[in-house]
């Protein structure tokens, strides 16, 4: 069953054509090596616009996207199948914002950083209704109140539309424990959204 989904922009390079994934995975394999220059023009789209829908913050996906593509950089080489670059990267990214989460936490509690509700302009799309524009403030402002890792499954599994399989494989846990997190962060949104902001 599909989960219902929260509309956020495609962003650039977020679904990619099998054609166009082909063809960087070929760019990216050239010669047997992992080309990252190859790897950084297929992919940093998709990257920055997968930590922004994450993080619900451009200035700190547009960081996030910068420590992936330095991770790549030292960790590229260890990649077996080029066609997998992306899923790859996805957990890559999924573990930095992870940490910018956590990061944005402990400065909210020390007082060093506002509480601030997300810019939807910058993660809805253009044909947003101004009601779903609103439910998509109020989700996300129902994902602060949860843990960064549950934040993360759950908006892996609703708005970037991940498989449940591909959810566990990005946090690094379980399938049970990601569902675990899914429905417990939905509950949290479902609440929110009934009270309205």
């Amino acid at each position: 069953m599909k989960p219902a989904r929260y509309t956020a922009s495609p962003a650039e390079g977020r679904v990619a054509t099998d054609a166009r994934e082909g063809a960087s995975a070929e760019g990216i394999a050239a010669g047997g090596a992992v080309d990252l220059r190859a790897v950084f023009v297929a992919h940093h789209g998709y990257v920055t616009g997968l930590a922004r829908r994450l993080l619900g913050d451009l200035h700190e996906a547009e960081d996030v996207a910068q420590e992936v593509f330095l991770q790549a950089h030292r960790d590229l080489g260890a990649l077996r199948d080029v066609r997998a670059a992306r899923a790859w990267l996805r957990t890559v990214t999924v573990r930095t914002a992870r940490r910018a989460l956590r990061f944005r936490r402990l400065r909210r509690w020390f007082g060093a950083d506002r509480d601030a509700t997300p810019d939807v302009d910058l993660l809805a799309s253009i044909d947003l209704s101004p009601d779903d524009r609103l439910l998509l403030q109020v989700a996300f402002v129902a994902l602060d109140q949860v843990s960064a890792d549950e934040r993360l499954a759950w908006s892996l599994r609703h708005i970037e539309g991940c498989e449940l399989q591909e959810v566990a494989d990005a946090c690094g846990c379980s399938l049970a424990t990601a569902k675990r997190w899914i429905a417990h962060t939905q509950s949290v949104v479902e609440r929110r959204v009934s009270r309205g902001v």
